[in-house]
């Protein structure tokens, strides 16, 4: 298991003990609340007259709100704090690793851009050269026809009269960039032919 999946796995744990904890205080804090008004309308009728009943019942109920309190107390305001407090510390650790498995990966994508340039370069020197052959033999082929007054291309020939400058314009300032490692100054773009 990668370490952010064990992060993960451990922050949600303690999300979910954290509001289970919460949903329990809040219920017995209400139980405590409901057993201290009834016990208070027990005194108020014991106050009046006197049954040995209901001082039973009473003392059940002290010894029920005594019992609630102590686990409202142990698994309280404090627990939950510090829970929050330990949930804080896992959640920074979890921004942490996230940080660290985004700059490895951008490390890899920066390798990839770096080897990409380059092959773009290499290509577009491959293509200038095959287009500065296209534009010397263009004019020669132009003036035979004129000579021969003949097309020696068969009908319906793909051809190109290539790049007139601007393939070389594109890769002089994309060598720029890859040599400097930095985008050209926009009023340079016009100068850099290769």
């Amino acid at each position: 298991m990668k370490k952010i999946d064990q992060i993960n796995e451990k922050l949600t744990k303690g999300r979910e003990k954290l509001e289970e904890i919460k949903k329990r205080y809040k219920f017995n804090s209400k139980k405590i609340t409901e057993l201290v008004q009834k016990r208070a309308v027990l005194l108020a009728d014991e106050a009046l007259e006197s049954d040995p009943k209901r001082k039973e019942e009473i003392k059940n109920l002290s010894g029920q709100i005594d019992d609630l309190k102590k686990v409202t107390e142990s698994q309280g305001p404090e627990l939950i704090s510090a829970l929050e407090k330990k949930l804080q510390g896992i959640q920074t650790e979890k921004n942490e690793e996230e940080l660290i498995l985004s700059f490895e990966k951008q490390k890899k994508l920066g390798a990839k851009i770096v080897e990409l340039s380059g092959n773009l370069i290499e290509s577009l020197k491959q293509a200038n050269s095959t287009n500065g052959e296209l534009n010397k033999v263009w004019p020669e082929y132009a003036n035979l026809a004129k000579i021969t007054k003949k097309s020696g291309m068969k009908a319906g020939s793909k051809t190109t009269m290539g790049s007139q400058g601007s393939l070389s314009a594109l890769l002089g300032t994309l060598h720029y960039e890859w040599k400097e490692g930095k985008p050209r100054p926009s009023s340079e773009f016009s100068r850099m032919r290769i």
